[in-house]
C-alpha cells in the first residue's frame, strides 16, 4: 500500500503515578465491558492467562475500537493510522516492599505478543501501525535466543507487528529508575534486589545489530522507535547516522515514534527528516502527555483535531497521585498530514 498521509492517534493514559513518597504503580482496574459475541476479543483473551495482562489487553482493544469508530468514515487506505500507547502500559501491578514482580513472566510476554498478532489480523486495522506501549517482563536461564544466564533479567520491550509473524521488538537499551526494576542499581517498586537489566550482563545491547532494530520500514514508510530514556541518549539519531554511513542510501526517517514515561521531546535528539514528524505519548504527568511535532520546528506542537473522552468502564483508578500526575484518559486524534519520504 502506497501511503500518502498519516494520522496520529495518541492514547492518553497514566501508566506510572507519582505520590507523596515517590512513584506509584498503576492498578489494572476492572475488566471493561466487552461486546457480546466478538470473535476477535475472545480469541486474543483466550491466549492470555495472567489476569492483570488480560484486563489491560481488553482495555487496549476497546480503546482501539473507539479510535476506529471515530475515524472510520473519514479515512481511506492511503492514510496510515499511527496509534501509540505510553511506556509501561503493560506492567503488572506490584506494591512497594512486597515480593510481587513488576513484570510478567517470559511465557506471559510471549502470550501477549501472540495475542497482539491476532488483533492485527483484524481487517479493521489493515492500515494501522500500532505500538501498544511497552511490556515489562522478566525471566532467567534460557530466554529465547539470548545467552543463558542465572540472573533474573528484566526487560522493557516495545513491539510492532509488520506482517504475518514478522515483528520489530525493541528492548530498552538502558534502564532507568522509573522502570521499577527490583535491583540495587535501579531501586524499583518492590523491596528485593535480585534482578538485573539486559544491558547489565549482555554486551549485545550495545551492538549495532541490536540498535539498528530501532529503525524499521512499515509498508514503505521508514520509521524510528525510541523508549523513553533512549530519546535523551539520542539512540535513534546516533543509530541512523551510523546506519547511513554503513548502508548506501539508507531511507530517511519519516516518523519518529517516542513511547515514554516522563520524557519530553528534545529538539536536538530529533532524528526524522525536516519534513517528517515526531510523535510522542507519555504515561507520567505532569505536563503534556500526547504530542505531534514537525521535525524542522520541533518546539512548536501541532494541535489535535479533537479529543475523544473514554467511557467510565475504560478509565483507570487514581492510585493517590499528587496534583497534576493523574490526568484525563482520552484519545487525541490529529488531522491527516502528508508523509515525507
Amino acid at each position: 500500500m502506497a501511503y500518502t498521509h498519516f494520522r496520529y492517534i495518541g492514547y492518553q493514559v497514566p501508566t506510572v503515578g507519582y505520590g507523596q513518597n515517590g512513584f506509584l504503580p498503576i492498578a489494572p482496574g476492572d475488566t471493561p465491558d466487552l461486546p457480546a459475541n466478538d470473535p476477535v476479543i475472545n480469541e486474543i483473551l483466550n491466549r492470555v492467562s495472567n489476569q492483570d495482562a488480560r484486563c489491560r489487553l481488553a482495555r487496549l482493544y476497546m480503546v482501539l475500537l473507539q479510535a476506529y469508530q471515530a475515524i472510520q468514515s473519514s479515512d481511506n487506505s492511503n492514510v496510515l493510522k499511527v496509534f501509540l500507547a505510553p511506556e509501561f502500559y503493560f506492567r503488572p501491578y506490584a506494591l512497594p516492599n512486597t515480593s510481587d514482580w513488576p513484570a510478567y513472566s517470559y511465557t506471559e510476554y510471549q502470550s501477549l505478543k501472540f495475542s497482539f498478532s491476532l488483533l492485527m489480523e483484524d481487517t479493521r486495522f489493515n492500515d494501522w501501525l500500532i505500538i501498544p506501549g511497552s511490556i515489562m517482563w522478566q525471566s532467567t536461564g534460557t530466554i529465547g535466543d539470548r545467552p543463558d544466564t542465572q540472573e533474573n533479567v528484566f526487560f522493557n520491550t516495545a513491539i510492532c507487528k509488520l506482517f504475518e509473524s514478522n515483528y520489530i521488538t525493541n528492548e530498552k537499551v538502558v534502564a532507568s529508575h522509573i522502570d521499577g526494576l527490583p535491583t540495587k542499581v535501579y531501586r524499583g517498586f518492590p523491596g528485593n534486589n535480585n534482578g538485573v537489566a539486559p544491558s547489565d550482563i549482555w554486551t549485545t545491547y550495545s551492538t549495532q545489530s541490536k540498535k539498528r532494530k530501532h529503525i524499521f520500514n512499515f509498508n514503505g514508510i521508514n520509521c524510528g522507535m525510541e523508549i523513553c530514556l533512549e530519546h535523551a541518549l539520542g539512540v535513534l539519531k546516533k543509530q541512523y547516522s551510523v546506519l547511513n554511513k554503513l548502508v548506501y542510501s539508507t531511507p530517511p526517517i519519516s516518523l519518529q515514534l517516542l513511547v515514554a514515561g516522563g520524557m519530553p521531546i528534545e529538539p536536538d535528539k530529533v532524528a526524522a527528516i525536516p519534513q517528517g514528524y515526531i510523535l510522542r505519548t507519555d504515561g507520567l504527568g505532569n505536563g503534556i502527555q500526547v504530542e505531534l511535532r514537525r521535525a524542522n520546528s520541533s518546539s512548536v506542537p501541532v494541535s489535535p483535531q479533537r479529543t475523544v473522552s473514554l467511557p467510565a468502564n475504560l478509565q483507570l483508578p487514581d492510585p493517590g497521585c499528587r496534583p497534576g500526575y493523574f490526568f484525563a484518559q482520552e484519545l487525541h486524534i490529529y488531522n491527516p498530514l502528508p508523509l515525507a519520504q
